[in-house]
């Protein structure tokens, strides 16, 4: 039992400052997670690539060797996780949500939470989320953007974002609304963007691997692609 008790304070102490800092800084909390995450996801999932996309036989070191690093398209990824995740969904969730409870008189803690998951998942993510992904991967990592200017890739992303819509708002429903529902029923108000950084590490890994590259690719290519739709 002492044994249990010492655990439990050693525990504690590191839990309650990190809760104390998310509490007292939200916003740099969002930032720092939400940008840090997406980018390391993303460097795995590049790494991984690299990895599958080497079936000639080659040993470990030469795969490593002959990695080159996608910068523009990890740098779409961080902006995304600093723009999005770090600012915009932070103050959604932590300003814009509750003061339209409060307008709408909606007190009930299940009819709230029903509310947020509808407005997050029928209003939020299609036209917030999904454009600012793709204006940013556009902007930073197309061929429109590395040919001319970035302003053609932003255009051009938001094509992309045209074609994908169906089937990207559908993935983001199947998964985001369970998860949301748990988010905003039981989560404090000061953990809610850092919770969804959080437990989007496996779908920021399914968005890179299926929406990393904003680059054109073979037609043939392109055909087999479609079997795998994702955000």
């Amino acid at each position: 039992m002492r044994a249990l008790n010492t655990l439990a304070a050693v525990v504690s102490k590191p839990v309650y400052r990190i809760n104390f800092h998310v509490k007292q800084y939200p916003l740099l909390s969002s930032v720092a997670l939400g940008t840090s995450s997406k980018w390391a996801i993303d460097l795995f999932v590049q790494y991984n690539e690299n990895k599958n996309d080497a079936s000639d036989g080659r040993h470990q070191e030469e795969i490593d060797s002959a990695w080159v690093y996608d910068i523009r398209r990890g740098a779409s990824f961080a902006a995304f996780g600093f723009v999005y995740l770090g600012v915009v969904q932070q103050q959604i969730y932590f300003r814009v949500f509750p003061a339209l409870l409060s307008r709408m008189a909606i007190e009930a803690p299940k009819a709230r939470a029903l509310v947020q998951v509808a407005l997050d998942q029928l209003v939020v993510f299609p036209c917030v989320y999904y454009p600012i992904f793709y204006a940013l991967q556009g902007a930073l990592n197309s061929d429109a953007a590395n040919s001319g200017h970035p302003l053609d890739g932003l255009c051009s992303g938001l094509e992309r974002y045209k074609a994908n819509c169906v089937a990207d708002n559908t993935a983001a429903w199947s998964v985001w609304g369970p998860v949301q529902l748990l988010n905003f029923a039981l989560v404090p108000r000061h953990w809610r963007a850092p919770f969804v950084s959080g437990t989007g590490l496996l779908w920021t890994a399914y968005l890179s691997n299926a929406r990393g590259s904003a680059k054109e690719v073979p037609e043939a290519k392109a055909s087999e692609d479609k079997l795998t739709p994702v955000k």
